[in-house]
């Protein structure tokens, strides 16, 4: 007996759900499925149209089964078998079926669910052919019987071919031939594989192409035409040229065309400007071709018709960093307005200085990671605009006299090489703003002992070499901002006090022993980095840092060995509570005599102690008066060269300190003085005076009374100055640093800056800038105004430096009286 045939409400036409909007037709067989040889072949079923939703009517197609149902499981689907009489039996047709049961109503929209027939819905196993994982040859599954009979009353419905899909079919066909190909290629012995690796094997066998992209999350480079050509057409009308990283191995036609004329296009060179910024960094370039950059310059004879001459001639920046030069093409000399070249990451030996020797042009160069070996070539010196040299990761031994040559130097970075010494005046000639030679093999003292100052120097990288010493002297550093000597062989620093800009301090991995001297009176450390030194205690001082947000001190061998995980502020808090007064002092009410209750620590010097570098350090002892008698017997057997009397009570400077004639530093700060010097005071040797964090409302005290003739540095910084800054040079004929930072200056003029190096009135409450200020670039070669109420210059203007500032002043200056004395009209020149 053939199964039952499928209830009416169990599909529609379109095979969905009762209830639910009218899916698409069935799809058409796949476009390759195949022919099925006539045995596989079985009785078709055409089945009548059958209404469904709406009226609609869909055709059948008929499918074919699969190859290998045997023949017990074919002919139970087989139309029309036969009963046990013989006879014939007619089964209604599947259309009648769904008319008899189909709702009166269209459901076109309709959402409700049509009703079922009462009768118990038959079961459909068996009906179905079998899994297409099933292996080839296995019997079919027997149908299981339904679990309920059907009514007497029901109707037998005939048994029903069932279609098969034509793309299984051909599926299956594909498997088998599949299998029978690689069982003839399969040697005796070897194991067959898997049915699903058959099958895999199969559909690879045919190269199905499912249209994947290669490059799905889009992380390789593009370099169509289409692209290059978008972005050419952009450069010829910006002069911005950027090709990085397109998987290049050169220069591409479209570029050496660019500028070539194109009939098709009317607007062709319409707007077209010269190339200025060329960038094709990170490619795989191996060479660049001479016809880029011809070795010919404009109207040369030499050029044909035909010659596109020297197209790029107008570039001023260059980039290809990240490819495979190894070496530069002879006409890049000819860029006569080439400012930077970016050839770092290549394979360049020294022999590209024969050519970017040439190009005088240059301010920035880079040429980090590349072949460079041996010493540096005296060529280098040619280029004395350069402002900033890379010349890190390469293996350069030596540097040549000639560096000294580049007098506007600003960057010097050579770290990663093999050098063991640098060239004696660098530090001499050059104003270098940033010097790093970390990882090299530089022996002995780095800075000369005849080198005093270094005005300009903001970062200093000698890290990981074998120097014993930092520098010869004290060497004054103002604008030094951040220091790295670690991993060295350095016992000790000398005197610090001049790095009054110092943030950072790394100095991890040598031999120091004690914080160098005015360390602890630097305002504005941050950063301090003193691991595996030989430091057996902790300055108490450093409590009194404000600034100081990080000290390390690990790995060394300190006695109180808690210091040496604690973090920086608990450590500041400790040591703060140490140099607190005792809890158990004395009341003043006590019945002792006063002298007893506060010992004079300052009535006899038995407890002064001066330090191998001459600085007496009687600061943060709660001092408001200096005794003159102790402190001349003091003075009158020792040589006092600083005197440190910082985070103190004083109110005026102490007469007394005129008794040290040898004294070069006097550190003030963080006192109370409202007026610094109130009798004369007479120090032949002083060179610097510190007077920052006090109440000082003017200067007048110390022009009238400090008799200084050496004095080279003035900070006055944290105070309350107000009105204009006097001129100070008349006074102070060897003055050169000025900080007047955070106070009240609401004006400055050419007088009161003429023969100084370096001022610092940033936060104060400036108006407007004179602009004959203009005219004294040959000698303040810094001037910081940052933070006051001027306008103009712009902001944009003050970050670019002192030159720019200098420059933009001195361009607002008349051509008619640029060298005479009169200043602007004042009227041009108010208060904004």
């Amino acid at each position: 007996m053939g199964p039952p045939s499928r209830p009416a409400s169990a599909m529609s036409s379109s095979r969905s759900r009762p209830g639910t909007s009218e899916g698409p037709p069935a799809p058409a067989a796949s476009s390759f499925s195949k022919s099925v040889s006539g045995r596989s072949k079985r009785p078709q079923l055409n089945f009548g149209v059958a209404t469904g939703r709406g009226g609609s009517s869909v055709a059948s197609t008929p499918r074919r089964t699969s190859s290998g149902l045997s023949a017990s499981s074919t002919s139970k689907l087989n139309l029309g078998s036969k009963n046990a009489a013989g006879k014939k039996t007619e089964r209604p047709s599947l259309g009648s079926s769904v008319t008899k049961n189909a709702p009166r109503g269209g459901l076109s929209g309709s959402k409700t669910v049509a009703a079922r027939p009462s009768k118990s819905r038959a079961s459909l196993a068996g009906a179905f052919d079998r899994p297409d994982s099933m292996v080839e040859g296995s019997s079919p599954s027997t149908p299981t019987p339904t679990r309920r009979a059907p009514p007497a009353a029901a109707e037998e419905e005939p048994a029903t071919s069932r279609k098969v899909s034509n793309s299984s079919v051909a599926l299956r066909e594909q498997i088998a031939k599949a299998k029978a190909a690689k069982k003839a290629n399969v040697k005796p012995g070897i194991k067959q594989s898997s049915t699903r690796e058959s099958m895999a094997g199969a559909a690879g066998a045919d190269d199905f192409n499912f249209d994947l992209d290669s490059d799905p999350f889009n992380v390789q480079p593009k370099a169509g035409s289409a692209v290059i050509k978008r972005r050419v057409d952009s450069a010829r009308s910006d002069g911005r040229l950027n090709i990085a990283a397109m998987g290049l191995n050169e220069i591409p036609p479209e570029v050496l065309k660019m500028y070539e004329y194109d009939p098709t296009r009317a607007d062709y060179m319409l707007g077209a400007v010269d190339l200025v910024r060329f960038v094709a960094a990170d490619n795989e370039i191996e060479a660049i071709q001479e016809s880029v950059f011809p070795d010919a310059s404009v109207g040369d004879p030499s050029l044909g018709d035909d010659d596109a001459g020297p197209q790029f001639g107008g570039i001023e920046f260059l980039d290809l960093h990240g490819n495979l030069l190894k070496a530069l093409p002879t006409g890049l000399r000819r860029l006569e307005r080439l400012t930077t070249l970016n050839l770092s990451r290549n394979r360049l030996s020294s022999d590209v200085f024969n050519i970017i020797s040439q190009v005088e042009s240059l301010r920035d160069l880079k040429l980090a990671t590349n072949a460079l070996e041996g010493g540096l070539p005296d060529s280098i010196g040619k280029l004395t605009q350069l402002e900033t040299l890379e010349l890190q990761e390469n293996k350069i031994t030596s540097l040549p006299a000639s560096l000294c040559d580049l007098t506007q130097l600003k960057i010097l970075n050579a770290s990663s090489n093999r050098l063991s010494s640098l060239p004696a005046d660098v530090f001499t000639t050059l104003s270098l703003q940033e010097l790093l030679v970390s990882k090299n093999s530089i022996s002995g003292t780095l800075i000369p002992f005849s080198v005093t100052e270094l005005p300009r120097l903001q970062v200093l990288q000698v890290a990981s070499n074998e120097l014993s010493a930092l520098s010869g002297s004290i060497v004054e550093m103002p604008a030094l901002r951040s220091v790295d000597i670690s991993a060295n062989r350095i016992e000790a620093l000398q005197d610090v006090s001049s790095w009054t800009s110092l943030v950072t301090l790394l100095a991890e991995d040598n031999k120091l022993s004690s914080l160098p001297d005015g360390f602890t009176s630097l305002p504005t450390v941050r950063q301090v980095d003193l691991t595996g030194n030989d430091f057996s205690k902790v300055d108490e001082r450093i409590a009194f840092m404000d600034s100081l947000s990080t000290f390390k001190i690990a790995a060394n061998p300190l006695r109180d060995r808690k210091f040496l995980t604690m973090a920086t502020e608990d450590m500041k808090d400790d040591l703060r509570a140490r140099l607190a007064p005792p809890s158990h002092a004395l009341s003043s009410t006590d019945p002792v005599d006063v002298e007893e209750q506060v010992p004079d620590a300052l009535a006899t010097p038995d407890d002064w102690t001066l330090s191998p570098s001459g600085t007496l350090d009687l600061s943060s002892k709660d001092l408001s008066s200096l005794d003159d008698a102790a402190f001349a017997s003091f003075a009158g057997s020792h040589d006092i060269r600083q005197l440190a009397l910082h985070h103190n009570s004083f109110t005026s400077t102490p007469p007394a300190i005129s008794l040290a004639q040898s004294l070069t530093v006097l550190d003030l700060s963080h006192n109370q003085l409202s007026a610094a010097f109130t009798s004369a005071v007479t120090l032949p040797h002083l060179r610097d005076l510190r007077l920052a964090a006090n109440r000082l409302p003017s200067l007048a005290s110390v022009l009238e009374h400090l008799t200084a003739p050496h004095l080279q540095h003035l900070d006055a910084a944290t105070n309350r100055l107000s009105g204009a800054l006097p001129p100070l040079k008349p006074r102070f004929p060897a003055l050169r640093f000025v900080s007047a930072a955070d106070n009240r200056v609401a004006a400055v003029d050419a007088a009161a800056l003429d023969g100084l190096k370096s001022v610092d009135l940033r936060n104060n409450d400036i108006a407007h800038l004179p602009p004959e200020i203009g005219l004294l670039a040959d000698t303040l070669t810094s001037l910081e105004l940052e933070g006051n109420r001027f306008r103009v210059p712009s902001y944009a203007v003050l970050t670019k430096g002192t030159e720019a500032v200098l420059s933009w002043l001195r361009d607002k200056i008349p051509a008619e009286r640029t060298g005479e004395e009169g200043a602007v009209m004042e009227d041009e020149w108010g208060p904004l």
